[in-house]
């Protein structure tokens, strides 16, 4: 069974937010052509906030790496629901989304090139601290709330418990999709029995301290039960093939000082008391535990594997999936990947 966007879906999509790609194309090519620094390539990326591969490009951009590298480094914010058409539209040159929703929705009409990671699959199941819930299990059956169906945790979630549990999350729970913002304040409304977190520290810290949630287990351990994948990655940084091919000097620099601002994050964690970066995520009046408890949970999202260990794991998932009839096609690794042998760390 293949779960790809159907044609109406997608051309739904690009109605409703047409008008935003309408203005950030055009805004794409007078930024081109206005730069302040004309000698230094621009390369504009796409995030959803908060996320890991935002918070590295924006210290990447407060640290002023990006120049330092011979770049430019402009950052958009796409809601998730978004970034399918962003890519087709040529609205970003990179962005960060998960590669099963790439290769079912955008792989066929533009080839894509996954080029680095974006976020590890590290997602809580949240439920409200007196269920009695102790574990996924116990959520068979019940109201659980996930992101929209092109979102990263649904997806992956699908084919993760398709894959080692021989299930089909909609038959087995009831599934509720909501915009990423909505998922804990619906739990908190008593909508949804269960939430899947988005995977990135601020939504969990946010849950555990503020709503007095409780975990019952990581879709992660659904994945690792039998250690067969070492990481996968919820998102990837992903661009066009075409992109990628004719620009492989911007590729690597972009690269070097994406890890380089994932090394730093997880090793200063104190970056969540900036005021930029605390008023970006609605931080700003948070209580001093939540921000605590990001910090402490920060080595969670950001400790990645080299390179090609990742590409391996996530190949091979690819290729299992596509055994299960969850995906109709996957190109060949080094069409896929961008350097998929060389290390980035």
């Amino acid at each position: 069974m293949n779960f790809k966007l159907t044609a109406v879906g997608v051309l739904t999509a690009l109605v409703v937010i047409g008008g935003i790609f309408i203005f950030t194309k055009t805004s794409k090519q007078q930024t081109d052509s206005q730069i302040s620094e004309p000698s230094l390539p621009v390369i504009i990326i796409g995030t959803a906030l908060p996320s890991p591969n935002d918070l590295a490009a924006r210290v990447i951009k407060k640290m002023g790496w990006d120049k330092e590298e011979g770049y430019i480094l402009e950052q958009r914010n796409i809601p998730i629901e978004a970034t399918v058409p962003a890519m087709i539209g040529g609205a970003v040159d990179i962005i960060g989304m998960t590669p099963l929703t790439a290769l079912n929705t955008i792989s066929p009409e533009k080839p894509i090139k996954i080029i680095a990671n974006g976020a590890k699959v590290h997602c809580p199941f949240f439920v409200p601290g007196d269920s009695s819930a102790q574990s996924w299990q116990d959520l068979r059956g019940k109201r659980l709330g996930m992101t929209s169906n092109v979102g990263p945790s649904y997806m992956m979630a699908r084919m993760a418990f398709k894959l080692k549990e021989g299930i089909d999350i909609n038959k087995e729970f009831q599934v509720s999709h909501s915009p990423t913002p909505e998922l804990i304040p619906r739990l908190v409304r008593g909508e949804v029995d269960a939430a899947l977190g988005r995977c990135g520290e601020v939504g969990p810290a946010r849950a555990l301290v503020e709503a007095g949630f409780k975990t019952v287990g990581n879709m992660e351990d659904v994945l690792n039960k039998d250690g067969e994948y070492r990481e996968l990655m919820i998102e990837a940084m992903i661009s066009t093939k075409d992109w990628a091919d004719a620009n492989p000097e911007r590729v690597d620099m972009f690269r070097r000082t994406l890890y380089k601002a994932y090394t730093y994050i997880q090793e200063h964690p104190e970056v969540f008391d900036d005021p930029d970066i605390q008023k970006a995520y609605a931080l700003d009046s948070a209580e001093p535990a939540v921000i605590s408890k990001i910090k402490e949970l920060v080595p969670e999202f950001y400790t990645f594997v080299d390179w090609p260990i990742v590409v391996d794991s996530q190949y091979k998932f690819f290729e299992a999936a596509r055994n299960e009839e969850l995906l109709t096609d996957v190109p060949q690794k080094e069409e896929l990947f961008y350097n998929p042998t060389e290390s980035i760390q």
